[in-house]
C-alpha cells in the first residue's frame, strides 16, 4: 500500500500547550520533508512513533532535525534496543 506513518505522544512533562502543540507542529514538519527519506530507509509500509521526553521542547530547529535525521541514518534506525538519541528529547529511554 506504500504508506508512512507518524504517531507523536508529547505528555504535559514536555511543557505548557502552547510548547507542547508547537513540538508536535515541528515533528510534523520534520516527517513531511523527510517521509520520502523514511520509506527509502525502511521500506514501503512504516509506522513511526515519537516520545517526546522533557526538554524536547527546548531544542532548536537545528538540533531537532539534526537527532532526528541521526536515528533515521543509523544502521538500523535505532531500532536495535535503543529508543533513540536524544538527550531528554522524542525517543529517549528513561
Amino acid at each position: 500500500m506504500d504508506r508512512v506513518r507518524l504517531g507523536l505522544a508529547v505528555g504535559r512533562r514536555v511543557g505548557s500547550a502552547v510548547r507542547r502543540n508547537r513540538l508536535r507542529r515541528r515533528l510534523r514538519e520534520w516527517f513531511r520533508h523527510n517521509r520520502d527519506r523514511l520509506r527509502e530507509s525502511f521500506g514501503e509500509d512504516i509506522d513511526v512513533v515519537v516520545i517526546a521526553r522533557a526538554g524536547a521542547a527546548e531544542l532548536s530547529w537545528r538540533e531537532l532535525t539534526e537527532e532526528l535525521g541521526a536515528l533515521v541514518a543509523s544502521p538500523r534506525g535505532g531500532r536495535e534496543g535503543k529508543q533513540g538519541a536524544i538527550p531528554g528529547g522524542p525517543g529517549v529511554a528513561r
